[in-house]
């Protein structure tokens, strides 16, 4: 199971580079200034805004397939009862 996620990991910082660099190329004055400005959290605020779509569509089957082969979903699918809205893939 472990290597498996470690597989889909690699993947994903594969796919997801192509992804990150144009939000960076594209970065605002204002963007940029908010990053700064806004707390421990903002950068991941500003790729979550302008990358989100993109990367669940490139890396949601990578992880389904990881979590998949290793059984992973079906383990921690109890969790779904103990934390309602925590989604399990």
């Amino acid at each position: 199971m472990v290597s498996a996620m470690t597989r889909a990991t690699k993947q994903a910082g594969t796919k997801a580079i192509p992804l990150l660099a144009p939000a960076i190329e594209n970065l605002s004055m204002q963007d940029a200034k908010g990053i700064l400005s806004g707390g421990e959290t903002a950068a991941a605020e500003y790729f979550r805004r302008t990358t989100s779509d993109q990367l669940t569509q490139k890396l949601l089957p990578l992880d389904t397939r990881a979590t998949g082969r290793g059984g992973l979903a079906e383990k921690y699918r109890p969790c779904d009862r103990v934390r309602p809205g925590v989604r399990v893939v």
